[in-house]
């Protein structure tokens, strides 16, 4: 690839990619692994049930990630027409609404998934050394 604009990538892939990136600039990133006692009181029983086996009714069948989370996590407030474009992606109730599930049960909290645990300690790391900006 012959990127000469910006990009928007993860923090995984610039660890992976040290010699082309040029800058970070991170909104709501995942900066470390985090445990349980460090994530927001008031939401975290619905975050441990969306990574339980009730996530599949929460999120594929119910869609609260889209018409609760979502909205309860934007100061300003969402007005419908945007609340309809965020539910576009996900009209059916069921497998169309897998990402929603999906990235809830990747957050590394308390050592799970171990996966993204190695991954987030991987960057964590080289960022705290980095000198890119």
């Amino acid at each position: 690839m012959e990127l000469t604009k910006r990009v928007t990538l993860a923090f995984h892939w610039a660890l992976r990619h040290q010699s082309r990136v040029r800058g970070i600039d991170c909104m709501e990133a995942i900066v470390r692994p985090l445990a349980w006692d460090e994530w927001p009181e008031r939401s975290r029983a619905l975050f441990q049930s969306m990574r339980s086996p009730a996530g599949e009714d929460i999120i594929l069948e119910k869609n609260v990630f889209v018409e609760r989370i979502l909205p309860a996590s934007v100061m300003r407030g969402l007005g419908e027409a945007d609340m309809e474009v965020y539910r576009r992606p996900y009209p059916e109730v069921g497998e169309s609404r897998r990402p929603t599930l999906t990235r809830p049960r990747q957050i590394p909290l308390d050592g799970e998934p171990a996966d993204a645990v190695a991954i987030v300690d991987d960057y964590a790391g080289w960022l705290s050394v980095s000198d890119v900006p």
